[in-house]
């Protein structure tokens, strides 16, 4: 069912942004404002890419929205609660929809960094049982409910699939799939193609993160479009990228 249009005075400029896939697709972008933009992928598929500032150095972070018949589906938030609030209030005011269900890929700040925005919006939430487990233990704002190995079932007529392949990250990750658009979430268990080194590994198992990206591989190798937490959308051949940075990573610690 089409999204209803959106009301003029809330009409934002779309642009074609630099390719974002290595095939140099290009996708529509809404620039909510200077931090916050919604990349259309397909049908009612929206990354949101938020932006922050570390170290001096300014860095992107990808969520996505599944958007259906004025509910959506928000996988990871940005990393604080003004930008998740911002996406939200873009969703009701120019697209007459409300976030009605949150999942995220761990539990790591660009993933959780506006649950409490979320929760303050009557959202319900759902994750891993070691993410949830992992924001008790560090009093972080805890998701409502959770799930085992995996978690399959069908938002507004859309089928998805919560999936836990292993350690690698961090030893929560997850990845979402959406078998019918043939879209994967990565998150942070996968690198984008512009990514050359390994990145934030304080969380991580590095030696068991290769074999859990070689479950995926197997598990969703129909997978055309895969999100990846920071940079730019690729192909499945983000899992080999990925396994070689992590490779290159070993080897130079031999």
């Amino acid at each position: 069912m089409p999204m209803k249009p959106l009301h003029r005075k809330h009409i934002v400029l779309l642009l074609m942004m630099l390719p974002v896939l290595a095939s140099g697709q290009q996708y529509d972008t809404i620039i909510i404002n200077n931090d916050v933009q919604l990349i259309h992928l397909k049908d009612s598929f929206f990354v949101h890419v938020t932006w922050d500032d570390y170290n001096g150095c300014r860095f992107g972070s990808n969520g996505l929205l599944v958007i259906r018949n004025g509910n959506a589906l928000m996988i990871d938030t940005p990393m604080d609660e003004t930008k998740t609030a911002a996406i939200l209030n873009y969703l009701r005011d120019s697209m007459h929809t409300n976030v009605t269900l949150f999942i995220p890929g761990h539990w790591h700040n660009d993933c959780i960094g506006g649950l409490a925005e979320l929760h303050c919006r009557n959202v319900f939430s759902i994750a891993n049982e070691m993410t949830r487990a992992e924001c008790i233990k560090r009093n972080l704002e805890t998701p409502k409910a959770s799930f085992s190995k995996s978690l399959t079932w069908s938002f507004c007529g859309i089928p998805v699939e919560c999936w836990y392949p292993g350690a690698g990250h961090s030893l929560d990750n997850i990845v979402v799939y959406f078998p019918k658009q043939k879209i994967l979430f990565g998150g942070c268990l996968t690198k984008s193609a512009e990514s050359s080194t390994i990145g934030n590994i304080a969380d991580a198992d590095v030696h068991a993160w290769p074999k859990t990206l070689k479950k995926v591989q197997k598990k969703y190798r129909d997978a055309e479009i895969i999100i990846p937490g920071h940079g730019s959308v690729g192909s499945l051949k983000l899992i080999d990228h990925t396994i070689c940075i992590i490779n290159h990573y070993l080897n130079s610690k031999k």
